[in-house]
């Protein structure tokens, strides 16, 4: 998917009344497309176009950062979106956050520095918690879930993800493996029951804006689901495994759930399976996927240890 420059140009005069005098590609990101829009006199902005496989994250996406935003978090002021508008592509625009994102400088970031960024990225998360939903999983709206319980939701979650372990190509024997630890602690789990509350699923340093080594924002909520957070531990060693990140943010956010092995464990799995259907097709922007192991290492390392 290209979009044409001149429909962007055209997008920023009718919407914000910019005259954009340079308009590139932001090659960051695997799931929509962006660019920045620069403006002369009134700053930077950036446009977020969603392929065709996600344009109904335009039925929630908007309306949930600037819910965020009204209750103080640290994310985009949303400026305008598609929603109700004859589009080609269906996007949300919005002031550029200031500073770069977390992947670029935290091989070289002092620890503390580390530390007091994600200290205030679990702040500004319980913020976003405070929103209410309705029903479990995926979001259908800005408020409700597809699911009606937590129940329904895990255990239709793991039946799909198990029906399409084979297009992981892991082998026979690692898939019988994770069936039986899935099987084994689905009935746990599900007795995780909570308020359906906010899971940010794609906790990275891609999608954290920091400046002058402060948090400035968070970014990118295509992803987020109605659930219990404490699946966000589990999420997040999937992508991370046992990194300095993983292990400061273990340390500083706050969860009304025990943190057990067995937990974290589940989630890094249930992460891979929700996608597991997807793996056999290019990435939603049209890339080639990287190896399973490149994205998830924490997955890598549970099942070899369970």
């Amino acid at each position: 998917m290209m979009v044409d420059l001149a429909e962007i140009e055209k997008i920023a005069k009718l919407d914000l009344n910019i005259n954009a005098v340079y308009i590139e590609p932001i090659q960051m990101g695997v799931m929509t497309y962006k660019y920045l829009i620069k403006e002369k006199d009134r700053g930077e902005y950036i446009i977020r176009f969603y392929p065709d496989n996600l344009q109904r994250v335009i039925n929630f996406e908007p309306q949930i950062i600037k819910r965020f935003y009204l209750l103080g978090a640290k994310v985009p002021k949303i400026l305008s979106d598609s929603q109700g508008k004859k589009v080609k592509y269906n996007y949300i625009l919005y002031k550029k956050l200031s500073g770069d994102p977390l992947i670029k400088s935290i091989d070289n970031l002092p620890l503390d520095s580390l530390k007091l960024i994600i200290s205030s990225l679990c702040d500004n998360l319980a913020i976003m918690r405070r929103l209410n939903f309705k029903g479990f999983g995926p979001l259908i709206s800005d408020i409700y879930g597809q699911h009606p319980t937590w129940k329904s939701y895990i255990e239709s979650s793991i039946k799909e993800g198990v029906e399409n372990l084979h297009f992981l190509r892991l082998g026979n024997f690692t898939n019988e493996k994770i069936k039986q630890y899935v099987n084994s602690n689905i009935c746990s789990i599900t007795k995780l029951m909570s308020e359906p509350k906010l899971v940010w699923t794609d906790i990275n340093p891609d999608n954290i804006i920091v400046n002058d080594r402060q948090l400035s924002g968070i970014i990118d909520f295509d992803g987020v689901i109605s659930g219990n957070p404490i699946m966000e531990i589990g999420y997040l060693y999937c992508r991370q495994g046992n990194s300095n990140f993983f292990k400061y943010y273990l340390e500083k956010c706050k969860y009304d759930v025990e943190i057990r092995q067995e937990i974290v464990y589940f989630f890094t799995i249930f992460r891979v399976l929700q996608i597991a259907k997807y793996w056999q097709f290019p990435l939603p922007t049209g890339l080639k996927r990287d190896p399973l192991e490149n994205v998830f290492p924490g997955f890598i390392d549970v099942i070899n240890k369970i």
